[in-house]
């Protein structure tokens, strides 16, 4: 967020970047090739549907490509003074080399919640993508239950963020 001035900003979804996942068994938001969508609608399918694609597609659209991208997403965890993570892809899929530690996390975390649009947008416990030049609107849910009403485990004081999980 902090390298993209207006989150607005319309990004064409690319066949190489949407490739990259596939036979991942990944969490998807399923974007098309083509597909224009705007920054904001790429964060929200991230960050509350866990779109591994939308992350994709953000880190070569910030990076120039995804593995400039890594490289950027580990010099800032050492600028906020993270020393137990290092970043292999820019959606949290299992690999070698790709790790982190909780109190890391919560220094991230801590970070990125200074951020009143991150703090909006991980707080949704659904995400509605209006109508796109490939397909209709479609509703997300978030998988994260701490912030939904009718899951169980709701909680009201929960601010977000993604609970993540691989095999």
């Amino acid at each position: 967020m902090e390298n993209v001035k207006d989150l607005d900003t319309e990004v064409t979804v690319k066949q190489e970047v949407i490739d990259t996942l596939v036979g991942t068994n990944s969490s998807l938001s399923n974007l098309h090739a083509g597909e224009v969508l705007t920054v904001r609608q790429l964060l929200s399918l991230m960050m509350v549907h866990s779109g591994n694609d939308a992350a994709a597609v953000l880190a070569d659209y910030v990076g120039g490509s995804i593995s400039n991208f890594v490289t950027m997403m580990n010099d800032y965890v050492k600028e906020l003074g993270c020393k137990n993570t290092h970043y292999t892809n820019p959606h949290g899929l299992d690999e070698d080399g790709h790790y982190t530690t909780a109190q890391d996390l919560a220094v991230i975390a801590k970070k990125a919640l200074e951020n009143d649009t991150f703090k909006s947008i991980v707080g949704q416990s659904s995400y509605t993508l209006p109508d796109t030049n490939k397909r209709k609107s479609i509703t997300y849910s978030n998988t994260n239950f701490l912030l939904s009403r009718y899951s169980g485990y709701y909680y009201e004081p929960c601010k977000g963020i993604k609970t993540g999980t691989t095999e």
